[in-house]
């Protein structure tokens, strides 16, 4: 078993588990957690291994899960919710003003997008989700979609419609980029990332600080 150095924990279980060892940092041992990049699984040896030694910038505080969140749940949060943060901060750089389209909403990532996209981290004014399957519009709509579209294959004309004929300012279509000039889609350009870790799906460059979800 690694033994931690100063300033990292010893963490179990992919990236997420128990604090076996807190190398001199704020937690203890037992503690449930969830570490977020930092370079783990390329700087050094992560989350596919029994232990890792994690930096204390990548950990999370101390997680109380909720009686019906288990940990095949709990597995399915942190990296969902990081890439969709990262989308949004630095890929689009959405603003409270913006009007945001989500195609795809109704996927695990389309979801954890609109709900950060309407929380106090961005405040957005207006959230439109696409969805092929009918059933699942309410589901779209409790994650915090303004508006829902049942795509049928062609999205354009509602899209115009909930905004005015302006189209949405940002969009986010399977990928943390947004749409050249000459894109089928009716929505202002939206540039490609000049910053390299706008590119990253995961948002946060290693160590820096994350705000907390309310």
């Amino acid at each position: 078993m690694p033994q931690p150095k100063a300033g990292h924990v010893l963490i179990r279980i992919k990236g997420f588990g128990v604090v076996h060892d807190a190398g001199g940092g704020k937690w203890k041992e037992g503690d449930v957690v969830a570490a977020i990049l930092g370079g783990m699984g390329r700087q050094f040896d992560g989350g596919y291994a029994e232990y890792t030694l994690v930096p204390h910038s990548s950990v999370s505080p101390p997680i109380s899960l909720p009686k019906n969140v288990g940990w095949e749940k709990f597995a399915a949060i942190p990296e969902t919710f990081m890439t969709a943060w990262g989308t949004l901060h630095q890929s689009l750089h959405l603003k409270a003003t913006d009007s945001l389209y989500i195609h795809g909403g109704s996927s695990s990532l389309g979801l954890a997008i609109a709900s950060l996209a309407k929380s106090s981290l961005f405040n957005v004014s207006t959230v439109i989700s696409t969805t092929r399957a009918e059933h699942k519009i309410a589901t779209v709509r409790r994650s915090g979609a303004d508006h829902v579209i049942l795509d049928t294959g062609s999205v354009s004309a509602e899209v115009k419609k909930l905004t005015g004929g302006v189209g949405a300012t940002r969009v986010q279509h399977g990928s943390t980029r947004g749409y050249p000039e000459g894109d089928p889609y009716p929505y202002p350009s939206i540039p490609y990332p000049t910053d390299p870790r706008a590119s990253n799906p995961y948002g946060s460059p290693a160590g820096s600080e994350l705000p907390a979800v309310p």
